[in-house]
């Protein structure tokens, strides 16, 4: 296995997990794989589609940006066409100019809460029914090392920051939790060849806050953008989701919907 041949997995989530009513149907979780050694090219088209769009390569762009209305007055978008309509055009530009590159790899799951059985379903602290996020967060992280198996190569996760520093304790310490039961064999004897591939990953988890980190930005532009269209506006985003799902030859990555 080539020492130098590595990637990243660059994730954030967007929607909530909980269940009740007046939440978002919509929970997604993952983002993109990019080779370390192509980072910068992938923060650069980042800029550069800032800089088209904004007028300034620096600005802070979020997926929501694209997707207020014209007159909200709470949300202050850095876009410099206002028109929603023509906003959501540039989303998507934006998004198959970023898979475009041969650079950038979608790796992400989408879970429709109304659908959703119960293996997916746990309960909060307060006795909620919710997404288990412990659970599905891992799906994209499964995707990730099955492309690393692939490419003979190993990989690290970053993810955007969480609430508070409890919540990414908890998250790392899930993974880590995870990567001890592989190693020490207590997986099902059937799912023990796949899951061994999730060893190709480190086990450190690295939190970056999205305001100072541009391949985080990618990533929370990513989800949004995938999150609106599952919400219900995915009209726009049709006619490129072949690009991007399960049958795109990603080679174990892609857009996978579970239910």
């Amino acid at each position: 296995m080539a020492a130098d041949n590595r990637y990243i997995l660059v994730m954030d989530e967007m929607g909530t997990p909980g269940m009740a009513y007046g939440t978002s149907n919509t929970y997604v979780f993952g983002g993109y794989v990019v080779a370390e050694d192509e980072l910068d090219q992938a923060v650069g088209a980042w800029r550069q589609i800032k800089q088209e769009l904004c007028g300034d390569a620096d600005a802070e762009l979020k997926w929501k940006h694209f997707f207020v209305d014209e007159d909200d007055p709470h949300i202050r978008t850095p876009l410099r066409d206002k028109e929603a309509k023509v906003r959501r055009r540039q989303a998507v530009r934006a998004l198959d100019g970023l898979f475009g590159q041969a650079s950038i790899r979608p790796a992400m799951l989408i879970v429709e809460k109304d659908r959703a059985t119960e293996t997916l379903i746990a309960q909060s602290r307060k006795g909620k029914d919710k997404i288990d996020d412990d659970l599905i967060w891992l799906v994209p992280a499964a995707q990730f090392s099955l492309f690393l198996h692939v490419h003979r190569a190993r990989g690290r996760l970053w993810c955007d920051s969480l609430g508070s520093e409890k919540q990414e304790q908890r998250r790392q310490a899930a993974w880590s939790e995870q990567l001890r039961m592989v190693r020490d064999g207590e997986v099902p004897d059937t799912a023990s060849a796949n899951l061994q591939k999730l060893l190709l990953i480190d086990d450190h988890v690295k939190f970056f806050d999205s305001r100072n980190n541009e391949a985080v930005q990618i990533a929370d532009f990513v989800c949004g953008v995938i999150w609106a269209a599952g919400e219900g506006d995915e009209s726009y985003l049709r006619r490129f989701i072949h690009k991007y799902g399960q049958s795109a030859g990603r080679q174990g990555l892609g857009i996978v919907h579970i239910a």
